[in-house]
């Protein structure tokens, strides 16, 4: 019973972040703060949520490849975040306010 209660709140924390990342893709204006929504929404709400499912579903086959989707999900998110930065700030695209203040610190 406890389990259920977890794994509910569990699931229902990653709802709840999954949402408000995805109100800060919208609201945000750089892309390097944009980003950082999209990684967060990644790490935490997906992971929540898959936790949730974990405790859920037991120890079965399915709880095996629950395991090798987080793994997979917390391998790769990182990667794709870092390939996504390095190619706009080589890009050199300046379209909203926030990049072109962070270039000119940097004397760009």
């Amino acid at each position: 019973m406890i389990v259920n209660i977890i794994s509910l709140f569990l699931m229902c924390l990653g709802t709840v972040i999954l949402f408000f990342a995805s109100i800060a893709m919208i609201r945000f204006e750089g892309t390097y703060m944009r980003l950082h929504a999209s990684s967060k929404a990644t790490s935490g709400g997906s992971l929540a949520i898959l936790l949730g499912l974990l405790l859920r579903t037991g120890f079965t086959e399915t709880s095996g490849k629950i395991v090798l989707v987080i793994l997979f999900s917390m391998v790769t998110a990182p990667i794709v975040g870092h390939a996504i930065g390095r190619a706009k700030f080589l890009a050199r695209e300046h379209k909203t306010t926030m990049d072109i203040k962070m270039y000119r610190r940097e004397g760009d």
